[in-house]
C-alpha cells in the first residue's frame, strides 16, 4: 500500500533514524546525492544572494526614513524594488534557457554589485537623493529578477531526480533563514557602520556569491534553448512557454492553485498579524514579534521537514495542505489569546512550505529543459505578483471599512473550496 510520507525501511531502529536526520545536510551534500560540491556551491551562493536582498530592503527603508526624513516614500521604493523585480521575471526565465545559467547568475551578481557600487560613490558625495535611489532600486530589482530562474532551473542540472525535493527543500529552508536574519544583522550594521560601508559590505557577499558560482561545473555550459524556432527572438520565446503552459493540465493547475492561495490567502494573513496582534494581543511590540516570529519558525520547520521525508502521493499531499490552510486560517481569525494564535501561525508557516516546496520540483519534473527558465520564472512571477494585488485588495477593502475577520474566514472558505475542486477535478494533480 502506498503511503503519503515514506521514512524508509520499518526495520530501522529510532537511533539509527536519529542519525540520518543529524547528518541530513552534511551527509546528502558529501556523498553526491545532492549534486555534491556543485550542489553546496549554489546552495551557499543563494545564501549571499537571498541575505542581500533581504538586507538591502532593510537598509534601504532605514535610509528613507532615517537620513531622508521621507517615510510617506517607503511605500514607493519597495514598489521601485519589487515591481521590476517582478516585471523582468519571465525575462530572466527565457534568459536562462537561451544561455548557460551559470553565466546568468554571475550576471545578476554582477549588477547588482555595479548598483550597490555606484550606490556607494553617491552616497560618498551625498548625492544619493530619493529619485536616485529609486532608481538604483529599480536597476537592484532587475538584476536580481535574472538570479532566482536561472538558479532554480540549474537545480535540476546538479541533483538526481529522486532528490530533487530534498534539494528545493534545503533550498528553501536555507531562503527562510536568511530572509528571518537578513533584518536582524543590518539592525546591528546600522548601529555600528555608516551607510558606504554597509553597501560595500553587501556588494561584498554578492562577490562572495558569485566565486561560489565560478566554481560549479556545470556540464551544459552552452546555451540549453533547442525549441522549434531556435532563432526566434526572446518575445517568440516567452509565447512558447505561455502556450506550454496552458497546454499541460498540470501546470495549468499548478499555477491556478497559486494564483487562488496568493490572493485569498496570503494578503489576508499577512496584514492580519500586525492588526490582530494590536486589536486582540495588547498592541505590544512583543506580540507582534512572537505572532510573526511564529509564522517564519513554522515555514523553517516546514521546511526542514519536507527535507527529511519522501512523498509517494504528492497530489494529495498538496491537496490535504491546502484543506488543512484553510481550516487553520478559520481557526486562527477566531482566536484572541497569543499562544494559540501563535500555534496557529506556526502550523500555517509549516503548511505554506508543505505545499510550496513539493510544487516547485512538480514544475521542475514536469518542464522540458529548454523550458524549464521560462517555466520556472512564470510560476514564480505568478507567485510573487500577486501577492501585492492581494496586500491592495486588503488595504482597499480596510478602507470600506470591511473587518480583517470576514476577510480571514472568507479567504479559508474559498481556500478549502480550491482543495475540494482539486479533489474531485483535478485528475493530474491527484495521479501524481
Amino acid at each position: 500500500m502506498n503511503s503519503l510520507v515514506g521514512w524508509g525501511k520499518t526495520s530501522k531502529n529510532k537511533s539509527q533514524l536519529y542519525s540520518e536526520i543529524k547528518t541530513f545536510g552534511i551527509t546528502k551534500l558529501r556523498d553526491g546525492r545532492l549534486g555534491g560540491r556543485n550542489f553546496g556551491l549554489l546552495l551557499f551562493s543563494s545564501i549571499f544572494s537571498s541575505l542581500s536582498i533581504s538586507m538591502y530592503l532593510t537598509v534601504e527603508q532605514w535610509y528613507v526614513v532615517h537620513e531622508l526624513g521621507m517615510s510617506q516614500a517607503v511605500g514607493w521604493v519597495l514598489m521601485a524594488t519589487s515591481l521590476p523585480r517582478v516585471l523582468f521575471m519571465m525575462m530572466g526565465g527565457a534568459a536562462a534557457d537561451r544561455q548557460s545559467r551559470t553565466m546568468m547568475i554571475l550576471l545578476s551578481l554582477s549588477g547588482r554589485c555595479f548598483v550597490l557600487f555606484t550606490m556607494a560613490g553617491l552616497l560618498a558625495v551625498d548625492q544619493l537623493h530619493l529619485v536616485i535611489l529609486c532608481a538604483c532600486a529599480a536597476l537592484f530589482g532587475i538584476s536580481d529578477a535574472f538570479f532566482w530562474p536561472a538558479r532554480d532551473s540549474l537545480i535540476p542540472q546538479l541533483v538526481n531526480p529522486d532528490r530533487l525535493a530534498s534539494a528545493n527543500a534545503m533550498m528553501q529552508t536555507s531562503n527562510q533563514i536568511s530572509t528571518m536574519l537578513g533584518p536582524l544583522l543590518s539592525a546591528v550594521l546600522l548601529s555600528a557602520f555608516s551607510y558606504i560601508t554597509i553597501v560595500l559590505i553587501l556588494a561584498f557577499m554578492l562577490i562572495t556569491a558569485g566565486f561560489c558560482v565560478y566554481r560549479i561545473q556545470d556540464k551544459q555550459k552552452r546555451p540549453v534553448y533547442t525549441a522549434d524556432h531556435p532563432g526566434a527572438g526572446i518575445f517568440r520565446q516567452l509565447q512558447e512557454g505561455f502556450r506550454y503552459v496552458a497546454s499541460s493540465s498540470l501546470l495549468r493547475t499548478i499555477m491556478g492553485t497559486f494564483t487562488v492561495v496568493n490572493l485569498f490567502f496570503v494578503g489576508p494573513l499577512m496584514i492580519s498579524i500586525p492588526l490582530l496582534a494590536n486589536a486582540r494581543m495588547g498592541g505590544s511590540a512583543v506580540s507582534l514579534s512572537v505572532m510573526q516570529g511564529a509564522f517564519a519558525m513554522g515555514s523553517l520547520a516546514g521546511a526542514a521537514v519536507m527535507g527529511l521525508v519522501r512523498l509517494t502521493r504528492r497530489g494529495i499531499w498538496v491537496t490535504g495542505c491546502i484543506a488543512l490552510e484553510g481550516v487553520l486560517l478559520i481557526l486562527y481569525s477566531l482566536s484572541d489569546r497569543l499562544p494559540l494564535s501563535a500555534a496557529l501561525l506556526a502550523l500555517l508557516g509549516s503548511c505554506v512550505s508543505f505545499i510550496n516546496i513539493p510544487v516547485i520540483s512538480l514544475v521542475q519534473e514536469s518542464a522540458p529543459a529548454h523550458m524549464l527558465g521560462r517555466i520556472v520564472s512564470l510560476n514564480t512571477m505568478v507567485s510573487m505578483g500577486l501577492i501585492p494585488i492581494s496586500y491592495g485588495l486588503v488595504s482597499f477593502l480596510l478602507t470600506l471599512k470591511v473587518g480583517i475577520q470576514p476577510m480571514l474566514v472568507t479567504g479559508g472558505v474559498a481556500v478549502i473550496g480550491l482543495a475540494v475542486y482539486l479533489a474531485v477535478k483535478a485528475g493530474a494533480l491527484r495521479s501524481i
